[in-house]
C-alpha cells in the first residue's frame, strides 16, 4: 500500500522528494486512523515519522527518534 504524507506549510514543500536517505519529521502531531486506538483518529501527538525512499518506515515517540536528516514540525501551522 502507497501512502502519501501531505504538508500545507510553504517551508516544508520540495523537501519531501524520495530519496534513499531516511527523513525524520521531529514534533509532529499524527493521525493514524487506527481503529483499535482509544485517541480520536488515532492521535499521536510529540511524536517522530520516519521516512526512506518516500515510504513510511514508522512512527515513534519523539525520545526514540535516530539522529539523522531531519524537518522539524514544532509550531509550524498548517
Amino acid at each position: 500500500m502507497k501512502i502519501n504524507v501531505y504538508t500545507t506549510h510553504d517551508k516544508l514543500t520540495g523537501m519531501t522528494e524520495a530519496t534513499s536517505d531516511r527523513v525524520i519529521w521531529r514534533n509532529a502531531r499524527l493521525a493514524t486512523l487506527n481503529p483499535d486506538d482509544s485517541q480520536p483518529y488515532g492521535l499521536r501527538e510529540g511524536h517522530a515519522l520516519l521516512v526512506r525512499n518516500g515510504r513510511i518506515e514508522a512512527i515513534v515517540p519523539e525520545n526514540d527518534a535516530p539522529a539523522g536528516r531531519s524537518i522539524d514540525l514544532w509550531r509550524q501551522a498548517c
